[in-house]
This record gives C-alpha cells, structure tokens and sequence, in this order.
C-alpha cells in the first residue's frame, strides 16, 4: 500500500482525543462544585434565592434584629457566611420587567413606606400585595422601584453597619450599585 497504513494512526488520535475530551468533560463537572456560587448582575436574574449586595460595602441587604414587623426600614449589614434567612431573599418575576423582593425569614416584601413617590422615603419590609411600591425593575446594577421609578438607595453613601435604606433619585452613586449572590 502506498504512504502506509493509516488506519493505526487514525485509531491512535481518536482515543486520544476521546480520552481527552472525557478527561475535560471530568474537570469541567467537578469544577462545577468547587467554584463558589457568583454575585450576578441583575439582568441574569432568575426566580430564585439570594444575598442582595451592595456597593461599594460589600454588605447585605438585611432585617435588622430579624423582626417579623411590618414597617421595619432595611438595612446593610456584613454578609453573614453561611447565610442567614434575614439576609436571604427571594426574587419572583412578575410580567416582563417587574420583580417582588421577598424575605426568606418572614416573607415580607422590601417596599417603599406609604407608596411614596419621594425621594429620601424609607425602604420597608411589609407584608406582599403585589402593589407597584413593592415591585422592583433593575438596570445596570441599579434596583428600582416601579412606582416611583427611584433608586434603592443606602443613605448618605454609608458604609457603616446599619445604615439605612432609602429610595432616591438615580444618580449612577455607587450606593445604588447591586449585586445578586445566588444560594439556590
């Protein structure tokens, strides 16, 4: 046969790639399981549970003393490892854009106080109606509210534990910067 045989050689390369391709197909399943659970950006959002952080704190959004009460105005506060059910959240999609924000410990929801319209009011916990003041929409990192279409905002740019939360006029601050750390 002229130029030789081939077939052994064929032979050869498709096992070695098979057993590479096994050999990636390994690796790529257990690093599944090493690889912490990411912050995401809110367009990549799904039903689900998770951390809401913010920046530049790096603190989570959380129900101070873990009150069952309506009306409790949130706050920061450092990210507890492993989480706690009053730093947990769930984010249910309602229509195309709007999402309710709701607690895993007390499942109230996060909303505006007495559904202002205002810059500077309250952000609460209350118990969920489905009202436009509860529903959030997210742009660029940005939660806000559907109907005053402000920003959740963390009061005078804190860092400090316990600082509050407000809804204010958009202002691309980075005290109205979120993430989404996924737990489910």
């Amino acid at each position: 046969m002229m130029g030789g045989d081939h077939s052994t050689e064929e032979g050869s390369m498709r096992k070695s790639s098979f057993r590479s391709a096994v050999a990636l197909a390994v690796l790529l399943a257990t690093a599944v399981f090493l690889v912490p659970s990411p912050a995401v950006a809110a367009p990549g959002l799904v039903y689900g549970l998770y951390q809401i952080i913010g920046s530049p704190s790096g603190k989570c959004i959380a129900d101070p003393n873990a009150s069952p009460d309506n009306g409790v105005q949130m706050i920061i506060w450092p990210c507890h490892n492993p989480p706690t059910s009053e730093q947990e959240f769930w984010a249910e999609k309602h229509g195309t854009e709007d999402w309710e924000l709701w607690s895993n410990f007390n499942g109230k929801c996060l909303t505006v106080l007495n559904a202002s319209l205002k810059s500077n009011a309250p952000v609460i916990q209350y118990d969920c109606t489905l009202g436009a003041n509860e529903l959030w929409r997210f742009d660029n990192y940005r939660i806000i509210n559907e109907k005053s279409k402000l920003c959740l905002t963390v009061k005078n740019a804190s860092t400090d534990n316990g600082a509050a939360l407000l809804q204010f006029t958009c202002n691309g601050g980075q005290n109205q910067v979120w993430t989404f750390k996924t737990l489910t």
